[in-house]
């Protein structure tokens, strides 16, 4: 499967879990969610790309970094729900 493929099935689950978590006062558990999420995927391409995690050359974080996954469409808990305490307070 692509990354784009993941993506998309990833997103659906975490729109679902931000819809129903969306009013939680924890919002500190948002950006450690899409952190996770993220260092799983980079160790799906370095499995892709057949690399260990520190073969001397860049760290995966610096080959894919978290704006590549948000170019790529990646939903991002802790961005949704700092959108919607800003349109909360208008």
């Amino acid at each position: 499967r692509s990354l784009r493929v993941i993506i998309a099935s990833v997103n659906r689950t975490l729109r679902g879990w931000f819809e129903y978590f969306k009013h939680t006062d924890v919002a500190t558990v948002f950006p450690g969610l899409d952190g996770g999420l993220r260092r799983r995927l980079r160790r799906i391409l370095l499995k892709w790309h057949k690399q260990h995690r520190h073969n001397g050359k860049r760290s995966a974080h610096q080959r894919w970094p978290n704006a590549f996954f948000a170019r790529q469409g990646l939903y991002s808990l802790a961005t949704a729900h700092a959108l919607l305490r800003q349109s909360a307070r208008r």
